[in-house]
């Protein structure tokens, strides 16, 4: 048996994104392991190939590998598709998540669960960890339903704002990469001068996510970026960081044809910032490094 093999396991989920990406570019813990139907081959972990559609398969897995700690970040987290296929939001953004977490209290593992911002309905100024739930979206209820089974389970719930960042091998990638490769495609997006988020690069995540394992905390943290920015300005400073034209109109969510949207998602990180000693970044000192 390797050194790293003879580590009990770390085993994450919904690395396919942005998110994981991030993830990626950190050195993660010896003898990491993630499920998914796909496999990312920059993703540095043993793959095991999962539906979480398939009842059990995932307690299956937990119980077979017997890990230590569990990064569940895995959901259907289109708004829209959320609202248009309930069944599958009630099974994989709740169902499952019950699933693991039964699994990892079976087997002793502490379960970090990856949330959103998107559990608030967006009328208050900002939203501390303590703050009350109050999503009116069909994703962010179920986000919410799945926060209240990983506490009362003893897990960490991290929720994270609107992320910044590379998708693997050029696909995909945060609010910052969606929208340059629009511009790159000639299309004139329209960003909304009425919606505020406080995005983080998802690179500088992982660090704080590590400590909770290894310290096996507990509870709700944020982790949010410094600065509260609408998504007009916001491209205005991606665009800038990159030295290109902001050909982008501008729009507000009163005029938005799809699900009601949250005007002002500003999460304040003090818990994570007194426990973690966690520093929320830069809005432009991230751009800038992403892209300059």
């Amino acid at each position: 048996m390797s050194s790293a093999q003879s580590v009990a396991p770390t085993l994450f989920s919904g690395v396919g994104g942005v998110l994981g990406c991030g993830f990626s570019q950190h050195v993660l813990p010896p003898n990491s392991h993630y499920l998914s139907r796909n496999s990312y081959r920059h993703f540095p972990a043993q793959h095991h190939q999962l539906d979480l559609t398939h009842i059990g398969a995932a307690s299956s897995l937990i119980n077979r590998l017997q890990p230590q700690t569990i990064i569940h970040a895995a959901c259907i987290s289109s708004v829209q598709q959320c609202a248009d296929d309930q069944q599958l939001c009630q099974r994989i953004n709740i169902e499952s998540t019950q699933e693991i977490a039964d699994a990892a209290e079976q087997c002793g593992a502490h379960l970090i669960y990856i949330s959103t911002e998107q559990v608030f309905d967006g009328s208050a100024v900002s939203y501390a960890e303590d703050c009350m739930q109050s999503a009116f979206t069909d994703y962010g209820k179920s986000k919410a339903t799945a926060e209240d089974i990983v506490l009362n389970n003893g897990g960490a719930v991290v929720r994270l704002p609107l992320l910044l960042g590379a998708g693997y091998d050029g696909q995909g990638g945060g609010a910052d990469f969606s929208l340059l490769r629009a511009l790159a495609d000639n299309c004139q997006p329209s960003l909304f001068i009425d919606e505020w988020r406080a995005p983080v690069a998802a690179d500088e995540i992982w660090p704080m996510i590590n400590m909770l394992g290894e310290r096996k905390m507990q509870g709700v943290f944020h982790l949010a970026g410094a600065d509260v920015v609408t998504r007009y300005e916001l491209g205005q400073l991606i665009c800038k960081a990159a030295n290109v034209a902001a050909d982008f109109r501008q729009s507000s969510i009163v005029d938005f044809q799809g699900p009601r949207r949250s005007p002002r998602l500003a999460l304040s990180s003090a818990r994570a910032q007194q426990q973690l000693g966690y520093r929320p970044p830069s809005l432009w000192a991230a751009l800038l490094r992403l892209h300059s």
